[in-house]
């Protein structure tokens, strides 16, 4: 015998709160039975008030329904009806949902075996439209019709709680938990309540944003701009590319669990809230968020974090200190190296100059050992994508960044274990670091880089060599700056030339081109005229202020955002989120078409062509027609009549 639920005296009062949040009175329900020739056809015996077609129903049955009674779902609320596939399914449904921020509102068991009806609330109707996209997209890659996953029209009826079946081995319409487990009547309202009550908070904050940008012009514009305001991300309602502190390496955001989500909307005690707020940052960010436009919806609309949301009147920028906080803890953690990792960093810091004369190289080799492997996960087969250094390096060309790692390779400062060709999609090539102490057992002279005719060794300890400022004055005048830095008195140019191995040259080239960016960066100063012309450095925080006087810092934020958007756009899974993620790709293409970047002085390349490119590399990856000069040009051989096919 099934289990019948009584949530209080009256059969009314069990269904009427669940029923007057999803059910749409304006129009009859329908009670059902079957047919009395033995067929499964359903046959109307009467039609009414929902709420009331189900309390006569349970009344007749003694506390259980006597017939089915069906009705119409609320036209602003999306209805999925799973039938035989909810196993394989219902999960990807509610990711889909948590994608585009539509809460659960009601979730029953049919009375079929692995069949299911959900409920969801789209915040608009551009994210119910993206909504049925992904649901349809997740039933063809299951393999399933739209019989078996069926989503409603508002016309439809669905088989409301409580109702029996329509089928002889059926069970009662029943609510259920996420996990599978009965609920009362009561317990589904609240669940229905909570969420409608989310939707409220999210379209009033969409119709602030939007509101101030409003103007007095038709409807069909008005509409327009709300849906601009919308994301794809479910965190993410103010910005479309998130900008990280660092593009991460790609892989799949980690979805919460259902005790991920019980501690999210938990109402903690007064004397434990800051632990579980912090603790659910920590699940923030174990879960793939990274940045504090993400991080942010989860502040302003999880209970969780209703201590910090309270501080934000008195003290504003509380509940982003929180978050930063633990951002910097996790970026600045890093798991305990043994002894013999230390060892052969060790002898990597002390031979780095070594392999090279060329300071670009040198920055290169220091900042994949300090990003890469320092980090405490191992000195072999760690993945380096040719964007990790163009990020790390403030280099705005990928060709740059690629020559670069690969003359790390050809140097043996590096060995690539893995090539791309040989990973798995999406993931970046391999490399080991090279351990000076058995690369000196080896005999190789006919490939022996080691640099005897060098003057002056490079020095990576000295002049911040990692700063995004020499990405963009060149890896040359960060070797000018550091050795005018080492040196005790001021330097001719001649003098300075020889040390750094460049020809003395012009303002156009050479070692006096590069001590005029330094001027102008104002990292040097010039004192005398002609032949008694000397060159001194500025010490002290000189670098931080020369980061924003050039723009560097601007410039590395604009990098990262183009990374990111190039990435989002080479891992969409969907066309919907690919079609996205061009679009901002393109965006980005047009700034940098009204804004071309200047040329490194380390390397004679014109960066804009490059990085054009680059990026036109990813957004073409799904398009095969042959172009030149811009436009598209049929294959040889091809008629170019318009009568042609």
């Amino acid at each position: 015998m099934s289990k019948v639920f009584a949530d209080s005296s009256s059969l009314h009062a069990r269904w009427s709160e669940l029923y007057k949040l999803i059910v749409d009175f304006s129009v009859p329900g329908r009670a059902l039975t079957l047919a009395s020739d033995g067929t499964e056809v359903a046959q109307s015996l009467k039609a009414g008030n929902p709420l009331a077609l189900i309390t006569e129903a349970e009344r007749l049955g003694q506390g259980q329904a006597a017939h089915a009674v069906v009705g119409r779902i609320r036209p602003d609320l999306l209805t999925i009806d799973l039938d035989g596939c909810a196993d394989v399914i219902a999960s990807g449904v509610l990711h889909a949902a948590e994608t585009v921020n539509a809460p659960l509102v009601h979730l029953a068991a049919s009375g079929s075996d692995d069949s299911v009806h959900i409920v969801l609330a789209p915040p608009t109707p551009w994210a119910r439209t993206h909504l049925i996209t992904m649901i349809d997209e997740l039933r063809m890659w299951a393999g399933y019709d739209s019989r078996a996953v069926d989503i409603l029209t508002p016309a439809r009826y669905l088989r409301l709680p409580g109702a029996a079946s329509l089928k002889p081995a059926g069970d009662f319409c029943r609510p259920i938990a996420v996990d599978g487990t009965p609920l009362s009547a009561a317990d589904a309202a609240d669940r229905a309540r909570s969420a409608l009550a989310e939707i409220a908070l999210i379209t009033a904050e969409l119709t602030n944003v939007a509101g101030g940008h409003t103007r007095s012009r038709p409807t069909k514009k008005a509409e327009i701009t709300t849906e601009r305001v919308v994301r794809t991300l479910a965190q993410d309602v103010s910005s479309i590319v998130v900008t990280d502190v660092a593009p991460r390496a790609w892989r799949r955001r980690k979805r919460f669990s259902y005790a991920d989500w019980q501690l999210f909307m938990s109402h903690p005690p007064v004397g434990v809230r800051s632990d579980r707020a912090t603790e659910a940052a920590w699940l923030l960010w174990q879960s793939g968020i990274r940045d504090w436009t993400m991080a942010r919806w989860y502040y302003r609309n999880c209970p969780v974090f209703e201590k910090f949301g309270v501080r934000e009147g008195t003290a504003p920028g509380s509940t982003r200190a929180h978050w930063e906080s633990i951002a910097s803890r996790a970026r600045a953690h890093r798991p305990p190296m043994n002894g013999d990792e230390h060892a052969v960093i060790d002898r990597v810091r002390d031979h780095l100059c070594t392999w090279t004369d060329r300071p670009a190289q040198a920055i290169a080799m220091l900042a994949v050992l300090e990003h890469r492997f320092t980090d405490g996960h191992g000195l072999s087969d760690r993945p380096i994508a040719v964007r990790d250094l163009m990020s790390w390096l403030n280099i705005t060309s990928i060709g740059t960044a690629k020559r670069l790692l690969d003359d790390l390779v050809e140097q043996r400062a590096l060995t690539l274990s893995v090539p791309y060709a040989l990973r798995a999609p999406r993931e970046a090539s391999r490399y080991s670091l090279v351990d000076p102490e058995s690369l000196a057992k080896r005999s190789y002279s006919e490939h022996d880089v080691t640099i005897l005719g060098a003057s002056v060794p490079l020095t990576p300890t000295h002049g911040n060599p990692l700063s995004p400022l020499w990405g963009v004055l060149g890896a040359g005048c960060w070797q000018v700056y550091t050795h005018l830095l080492r040196s005790s008195e001021p330097l001719a140019s001649n003098a300075l030339a020889s040390a750094v191995g460049t020809p003395v040259g012009t303002r156009r080239f050479g070692c006096l081109r590069l001590l005029a960016a330094l001027v102008d960066a104002e990292l040097v100063k010039r004192t005398g005229r002609g032949r008694s012309t000397r060159w001194i450095a500025v010490a002290g925080d000189a670098v931080r202020r020369a980061e924003e006087a050039t723009g560097a810092l601007d410039r590395l934020k604009a990098l990262r955002t183009r990374i990111n958007a190039e990435r989002a756009a080479w891992h969409a899974e969907t066309r919907t989120e690919y079609s996205k993620a061009q679009r901002v790709v393109r965006r980005i293409l047009d700034g940098l078409g009204e804004h071309a970047a200047k040329r490194q002085l380390e390397l004679d390349l014109d960066e804009a062509v490059d990085e054009y490119v680059s990026s036109s590399v990813v957004l073409a990856k799904h398009r095969s027609r042959l172009r030149r000069d811009g436009r598209p040009h049929r294959p040889p051989g091809r008629p170019s009549g318009r009568a042609a096919p």
